[in-house]
């Protein structure tokens, strides 16, 4: 472990830069990249007081393009593929949701593994999937347990109408996951393969520096409790928790997994869904409201999704013996709004 380089993509992104911090506290070396300049000298300038040169960032505009990854590979004994397309309300029925979501999620994949085959010093390629790649669009019936396998059989065309972003985004995560499993079984590479399924992403964002940067998982999530009723599900995992799925797979051993056998319906990817349990968001409405009585809570009505994940593949073999509840994730969340200047005051 001590002095191997991690390459991470999506590094300036909300789970990146926490990946970045994390894996360079377990003592591996970092080189993240990012698509501007600008995200390298906030980068850069956040993470080098404490970690000096044992970190560093590159840009790479375009991360489906052949040869993107050429100059970041070299002397790479692990990949973090964090970077893909952000599910976004602002991208409404005009969008063209195949070439905003699909096509770069797709092509992100498969470039990657593609490069990561002609560096033999990468010893294992981890890609930071999700829940929704496991779950049909249409949805499933109550009281459904979901399981890694769940995605095993699901059909979709890359040219699916999608009806919405969250769609888009969903079909997105399916049909790049599908194409991680295809790329290992046909070509079968020396590095192994691991995918990570977590559901909605919450916890303090280390490299955000004012409310007005509230994006993401973490403003689904303040939107929710601040709104009538939640806009999103009832299941979430801790930020922290996520990164330590991806620094357990790194030391994950071949033979203890079975779906890591090039036989199996994985053809040779170990897939873990990561997910602390269900809540109800009415119960964390009023958590709020007693912890925070200064800010609390508008929502009314609560929301749940049918079904719940089996994570029993994380816990035995990834070693997560328990996740985060969500109370820890909305005390992480508010605290660090809280602390900002421009928080807005409540009416």
């Amino acid at each position: 472990m001590t002095g191997e380089l991690v390459l991470i993509t999506g590094a300036s992104g909300f789970l990146g830069a926490q990946l970045v911090n994390e894996t360079l506290k377990a003592g591996y070396r970092v080189r993240g990249t990012v698509r501007r300049q600008a995200q390298v000298e906030s980068l850069e300038a956040f993470f080098r007081p404490n970690y000096g040169d044992r970190v560093e960032f590159a840009t790479i505009p375009n991360m489906t393009q052949e040869g993107a990854y050429d100059a970041v590979l070299h002397d790479v004994d692990y990949i973090f593929h964090v970077a893909s397309p952000l599910a976004s309300p602002s991208h409404g029925a005009d969008t063209d949701y195949k070439a905003v979501y699909i096509e770069p999620a797709v092509e992100g994949v498969t470039t990657i593994l593609d490069a990561a085959t002609k560096y033999p010093s990468i010893k294992r390629v981890v890609i930071t999937s999700s829940v929704a790649a496991l779950r049909p669009l249409e949805g499933i019936s109550d009281g459904t347990i979901e399981s890694e396998q769940s995605g095993a059989n699901i059909q979709l065309s890359p040219d699916h109408p999608f009806a919405s972003f969250g769609e888009a985004y969903a079909g997105s995560k399916i049909l790049a996951d599908q194409a991680t499993t295809a790329f290992v079984k046909a070509r079968q590479p020396k590095y192994s393969t691991v995918t990570i399924h977590p559901t909605f992403i919450y916890g303090r964002n280390i490299i955000q520096t004012s409310f007005s940067q509230l994006s993401g998982t973490n403003a689904f999530l303040w939107h929710s409790l601040q709104g009538p009723q939640p806009i999103v599900g009832s299941r979430a995992v801790h930020v922290l928790d996520v990164a330590e799925a991806h620094l357990r797979a790194l030391e994950l051993v071949a033979d203890k997994d079975p779906y890591m056998d090039p036989s199996s319906w994985t053809g040779g990817t170990a897939k873990f869904i990561v997910a602390a349990p269900s809540f109800d968001w009415l119960d964390i409405a009023e958590f709020t409201r007693r912890k925070y009585p200064q800010i609390g809570s508008k929502l009314e009505e609560g929301k749940t999704i049918a079904g719940s994940y089996d994570t029993s593949r994380a816990t035995s073999i990834l070693g997560l013996k328990s996740f985060r509840p969500i109370e820890e994730m909305v005390t992480d969340v508010i605290d660090q709004l809280l602390e900002f200047p421009d928080f807005p005051k409540k009416d």
